[in-house]
Order: structure tokens, then sequence, then C-alpha cells
């Protein structure tokens, strides 16, 4: 019996020893009962809604709350004190991010630190900011990498609606969203414009409606549809129409860090268009999905485009849940104002059916339809 309890107190002593001298954590021998105990109390989830386990948690899943820390905050800038953190002095390590710099909120549910960096992936790698730059060169980098995705409030008064504050700056650069000029003097021209990248049986019908209306439209077209439907591109351009450019591949632009890698998805497609159709693209570009940074909007301004936004659209791209007909005519009727740039999507059933009758009675109002050459 004493020889069981000198074992235990000699294991006592070295574990305590050991933990002084930091060679073993104090709770190096917890049993499998408690760590899972210790993970399932975490209360950890991801952002999107899955368990994280104790295999997942990788180097930026340890905790700050005394039983696990971070080993990238260990140096003492911004570690807390044991079992005190409140959040607010967690790091954030993601690649670009820079030490030191306080973790966004999106970032923090808790106490639990989780950076979770990109994919390593070409179209998602991170443009690098030398160690040497200051804090200028660092915001002006992060301002110009910030992603924007457009968007204009509706209103029912008929009259233009302003920019969203936090996109003011497309005026810096050869962007359009709406006819200013035409929005301040009252003038009543729209401008129609549609996003059209394969046929579906609708496109043909939407051309239909705007030769009868002898309205001129703007066509913002991928690779695939003049590949696959040369003919109805042809007409587009023979019609009186605008064809204009919605990039090769509809990728996200605001991930290109070139200008070489932009160019290879507009200009590549004003070659294609022009070698396979013999169309000339009208230098007009328009970002899929309407997700832009300043970045984007200076390699588009520096290729000869003018990046054109939009002052009304509305839910009409998901075919499987289109809009009734009567509501979608109420809609676009009653946010119609001077100088407005529409976007519509011309694969919209609902789109085909109501078009007719939107521009009549647009007509009947004492509106007009103007090409985006017009707008100064």
């Amino acid at each position: 019996m004493k020889k069981y309890k000198t074992v235990i107190a000699l294991t006592a002593l070295l574990l305590s020893a050991g933990s002084v001298l930091g060679i073993l954590p104090l709770n190096a021998f917890a049993t499998s009962e408690n760590t899972e105990k210790t993970v399932e109390n975490s209360s950890d989830e991801r952002l999107d809604g899955t368990e994280i386990t104790e295999d997942s948690r990788g180097r930026g899943g340890f905790r700050h709350n005394g039983k696990r820390r971070c080993p990238r905050c260990e140096n003492g800038d911004g570690a807390s004190e044991k079992g005190k953190d409140d959040g607010r002095k967690m790091q954030d390590h993601r690649p670009g991010r820079g030490e030191g710099k306080p973790i966004p909120p999106e970032w923090r549910r808790g106490r639990a630190h989780r950076p979770m960096p990109l994919p390593e992936t070409e179209e998602n790698e991170v443009e690098e900011i030398p160690d040497n730059a200051d804090d200028t060169e660092r915001e002006a980098s992060a301002a110009a990498n910030a992603a924007h995705n457009w968007y204009c409030m509706r209103n029912t008064s008929h009259t233009l609606p302003p920019i969203d504050r936090g996109m003011e700056f497309i005026t810096e650069y050869n962007t359009v969203y709406a006819d200013v000029a035409a929005a301040e003097k009252g003038d009543k021209v729209i401008y129609l414009t549609f996003d059209a990248g394969y046929e579906n049986g609708n496109v043909g019908k939407i051309l239909d409606v705007l030769k009868k209306h002898n309205a001129p439209g703007a066509f913002f077209v991928l690779e695939n549809l003049i590949k696959r439907e040369p003919e109805l591109v042809k007409r587009m351009a023979n019609e009186g129409h605008l064809v204009c450019n919605h990039t090769m591949k509809h990728r996200d632009m605001t991930k290109i860090h070139s200008v070489e890698e932009f160019a290879a998805e507009l200009e590549g497609l004003e070659r294609y268009a022009e070698e396979s159709i013999g169309i000339k693209l009208a230098k007009f570009y328009r970002p899929p999905e309407g997700r832009f940074s300043r970045r984007d909007l200076g390699f588009a301004e520096q290729l000869g485009y003018r990046t054109v936004f939009w002052s009304f659209a509305y839910a009409d791209w998901d075919n499987a849940r289109q809009p009734d007909q009567a509501s979608a005519i109420a809609k676009i009727l009653d946010n119609a104002h001077p100088g407005e740039i529409m976007l519509l999507h011309p694969t919209s059933a609902t789109n085909a059916a109501v078009l007719d009758r939107v521009l009549s009675q647009l007509e009947s109002e004492g509106y007009r339809f103007g090409s985006l050459c017009d707008i100064k």
C-alpha cells in the first residue's frame, strides 16, 4: 500500500514539475471522457451551422477561455488573461489581414477564434501586401480589393433612386447606373437592358416585342449564348440593339487581381464574337451578378469599357420561381422613373409574357426608350 502511495505522490510531483517547466500541460492525462465533454460544452459551431469536432479544429480553432489558447496569440500581442477573454482582443490571422488587427464580428461567435482562410486555389488567391507597406498603403489596397454587390432601393415615387453611400465611389470611374441628367430634367427616357447567358425560348420573344415597339435594347451576353445561339445574337445586332459584354464565363470578377486576367474575360469575348459571328461588341460591360470592386472598375476603364449598373431590377431570374404576371407588371410600372436603366432577364417567361403590355403602358405615360450610347 505504501508502495502505491509513493508512486502516486511521485507521479503528482512529476506532473507538477513538468507543468511548471512547460514540459507537460496540467491536463496531459485527462481522460477521453473529459476531453469529449470539453468539446461538447464549448458550443462550437461553424458559421454555416456544421459542428466543429476535435479533428477539424486545426491550429486556428483553439479557444481563448483558459482551456484553449491560440498558439499564434501567445506572444502577448492581444492575448488575454486566462479565463478573462471577452473576445475583443482576439487577433485576426487570416492571409492578407495582417497581425494585430481586431477580428471582425462575423468571424467571431462567443469566444471562439476561427480564422477561415479562403481555399488555396488560383482563383481565390489573396493578393499579398508587402511587409514593409505602411498603414495607408494597406488601407488603400484593402479598399481596392473590397467586393460590393450593386443594388438600388426601389421606390414608387417615380424618382431616381440614390446610390448607396457605400458605393458612391463608382462616380469616380467610367460607370453609369442611370441617366442622371435626364432624371434631373424630368426627361421620361428609359433604357432597356438584358443580361442574356442562354436561350430557353424566351429571348426570341423579347426581341419580337422590342421590334414591335421600335425600342432599342442592350443585351449583355456570354460566350455560351454566342456559341449555342449565333443566329440569335446576330439578330440582336441586325435589329439595332447593342450587343455588350457580360464576360466569357460569368466569373466573380472581384477575384481577379491582374488587368491581364481581367482582359482575358472581356477582350476574349470580343475576339470570340468577332471571329465566330462577325459581331463587334459595344464597349459596355456589366459585372456578373453585379459584383464589383474599385479595382474592377479601374481595369474596365483601362480597357476602354464603361461599366453599366441599373436603377431598377426585380427577382425575375429564377425560372423555377417566376413572379406572377400581374405583380410583375405592377412592380415595373410603379418603379418607372426618368433616366431609368432597367435590368431584365430575357430568359424569364414572365418578362416574355408581359413586356408588350409594359412597353405600351409606359409609352401611354409619355416614356420613350433610348440607347446607352446616348447617356453622356
